[in-house]
């Protein structure tokens, strides 16, 4: 009987701490469950309070040029590759590379001596067709001879004067002159080589002005007239340039939907040369009174865009509608006012009513 009554003493008090237990763990559950919505309303009202740090600008007026960037390429003014009109040996060069010659100055001769005694000799004959004439002439007004035999000497005088003319023109052939006054380039001949009309000699440049070619997409044909500037940079310099349009091609090339476009800039130092590659910036427009805002500050949404002002310090939507955007701004037509402080930063942050500290 002792050891029935140990085992049963033993159950009932590991049902009473069972049973303590279980009262004990109700009352710490319901404990936590009571102080869970004051922890919450704490942690709402924190972050209520908390003021959001953000920049921004105020909206101002100002000149707005529409632009549109392409790339395009330096030109010569003029540029010819020099070669000679009849073949022969390279007698005299009388050009050194690098060199600036004048219009019409001579810069290379083949050898022509058979041509040169060709000349001798159809001059020789001129001066006695001229005697002959002048005899003939004379003895006409004495009625000595016929009229007829007048014109036969006056027929081959005329074929005298157009043997020289002739062999002139064959020896001026012969020789390469400037086209125009420019700069030579690199030689590719030397005395006494043989060349013939298929031959390059040199290449002559004018540099001042100088060309700029660049290729303007379709849709932006009416927006640009002969006579309106345009700027432009080259790789080798950060100084811009400024230009003129002088030509549009009327036509546009349908493998790129573009047309080709010339201007024209001063080069008085030779800072420009043909072949560099170059970045055209083109006005199509300007306004005056506008406002621009950076591109981080305007929202998109699904009716519209909207941006956040600063008012009485706090965060205020507004809608907007857009205009022109830039790579850095977005051009606002309504919306803003000269003067609103619009904020640039901590967008993702920010709603209606949130307190701002303004850090600039």
């Amino acid at each position: 009987m002792s050891k029935t009554l140990k085992r049963t003493t033993a159950v009932i008090i590991i049902i009473v701490l069972a049973v303590v237990f279980i009262i004990f763990q109700k009352d710490i559950i319901s404990g936590n469950k009571s102080n869970q919505p004051e922890l919450k309303a704490g942690s709402s009202t924190s972050r209520a309070a908390r003021k959001i740090p953000v920049n921004y600008i105020i909206a101002e007026e100002k000149l707005f040029k529409n632009q549109i960037a392409v790339t395009g390429k330096i030109l010569a003014n003029e540029s010819v590759e020099l070669r000679v009109e009849r073949g022969g040996k390279v007698d005299k060069i009388l050009f050194k590379e690098g060199d600036y010659v004048r219009k019409g100055q001579l810069l290379l001769a083949t050898n022509v001596d058979d041509l040169k005694a060709q000349l001798s000799k159809a001059r020789y004959n001129l001066e006695l067709k001229e005697q002959t004439e002048y005899r003939q002439d004379e003895l006409l007004k004495r009625e000595a001879i016929s009229q007829e035999e007048y014109d036969l000497a006056l027929t081959e005088l005329n074929t005298a004067v157009a043997d020289v003319q002739l062999l002139k023109a064959e020896i001026a052939k012969s020789e390469v002159r400037a086209p125009f006054s420019g700069y030579i380039g690199l030689r590719y001949v030397s005395e006494g080589s043989y060349i013939s009309p298929t031959t390059p000699i040199a290449s002559l440049y004018s540099l001042n002005p100088a060309k700029i070619e660049f290729a303007l997409p379709a849709k932006y044909i009416g927006t640009l007239s002969k006579g309106q500037s345009v700027d432009f940079t080259v790789e080798v310099s950060d100084k811009t340039f400024e230009g003129e349009v002088y030509a549009i091609e009327p036509g546009v090339d349908p493998a790129t939907g573009a047309t080709t476009v010339r201007a024209v800039a001063a080069n008085e130092n030779k800072e420009l040369r043909p072949g560099q590659f170059t970045r055209v910036n083109i006005n199509l427009e300007a306004r005056e009174n506008a406002i621009l805002v950076p591109n981080q500050a305007v929202i998109p949404e699904l009716d519209g865009h909207k941006v956040y002002l600063v008012e009485n310090g706090k965060a205020s939507v507004q809608k907007v509608n857009i205009g022109i955007r830039t790579p850095t701004e977005i051009e606002i037509m309504s919306g803003l006012n000269k003067g609103d402080s619009v904020i640039t930063t901590g967008l993702l942050q920010i709603n209606e009513g949130t307190p701002l500290e303004l850090k600039n």
